[in-house]
């Protein structure tokens, strides 16, 4: 029990450390480092420029919470001025550390740890079938809907966002048929696989967008719903598109807006084509659960 001071340099294993402090608070110098690996109760200051790596903190902080003066640096990032606290297991970065803390300690709960990905807010997505993001998001850039070739196995599988503006560096502007982007169009005459509501998009080119929502974690598509679970956000809601299953290429799906803005005029120049999707559960062996055949499915981007 009690008051220990332990001068400026002085190393302190982990018995000594385990043995010295059990009921009074340990007080270590500017330039003092820890060796070892846990300290088990109480509370201890480590003072202004002490350095702690990432793997002395996490090993340290156990039972106790770690008290870190102002001015201490974190593995290179320095704690200047307000209170903050971080719960059991978050991880921060220096750069986080540092942006975060300005003038005062950072208290760490037991088992916190400095380093790794961690605490972080906003999420980016693809806004597919708009230009423009919804709600609260930021549109960083507008773009064309662009795949491979309807009638080429080979290639690119999924859908790309280009920039509506593109740049170029190194190019050589010979036919060299490597890998191919195409213009996408909608497929969506009421003949083969077409929904009412967007029968006007036929042949017309794909639009997207990528979007950055600061005020959100996460996100993830709900594929067979247009509506989110509880707590969560609806970004947008949407059908379920890929390229037809008759053609050679093989398509990833993405949630289309169930809206989607057209540009330009119906020219039907066939490159990478875009389709509804529906369920195909027929047949006398077959059980469709909760689904219909032959119906529409619909998706939503949620987030929260």
């Amino acid at each position: 029990t009690g008051s220990h001071t332990v001068d400026t340099n002085t190393q302190l294993s982990n018995a000594q450390v385990d043995a010295y402090v059990v009921n009074g608070a340990l007080s270590l110098a500017a330039g003092t480092t820890l060796n070892g690996a846990t300290i088990s109760t109480g509370s201890h200051t480590v003072d202004t420029n002490t350095q702690l790596s990432n793997a002395q903190v996490d090993a340290y902080v156990v039972n106790g919470a770690l008290s870190l003066a102002a001015g201490t640096t974190l593995n290179g990032a320095t704690i200047s001025t307000g209170s903050h606290t971080v719960d059991t297991n978050t991880q921060l970065s220096n750069a986080q550390v540092d942006a975060y803390v300005v003038n005062a300690p950072i208290g760490l709960a037991a088992g916190s740890t400095i380093g790794g990905e961690g605490i972080h807010r906003g999420i980016v997505y693809t806004h597919w079938g708009q230009v423009a993001c919804p709600g609260s998001a930021t549109t960083m850039y507008a773009g064309w809907i662009m795949g491979g070739h309807y009638t080429q196995g080979g290639g690119i599988a999924s859908w790309q966002c280009m920039h509506e503006s593109p740049n170029f560096r190194e190019y050589n502007d010979a036919n060299h048929d490597g890998a191919l982007l195409y213009f996408t169009e909608f497929e969506m005459q009421p003949a083969v696989n077409g929904v009412a509501m967007l029968e006007n998009r036929n042949d017309y080119e794909a639009r997207c967008s990528r979007c950055y929502e600061p005020n959100r974690n996460v996100e993830f598509v709900m594929w067979g719903r247009d509506d989110c679970p509880s707590g969560w956000n609806i970004e947008y809601q949407g059908f379920i598109m890929a390229d037809r299953h008759l053609h050679p290429r093989n398509s990833e799906a993405i949630c289309v807006n169930r809206n989607p803005e057209i540009h330009g005029e119906n020219l039907n120049h066939n490159g990478a084509l875009l389709y509804t999707t529906e369920i195909e559960c027929s047949g006398s062996n077959i059980d469709c659960q909760n689904y219909v055949y032959n119906r529409e499915v619909v998706c939503a981007v949620c987030s929260k």
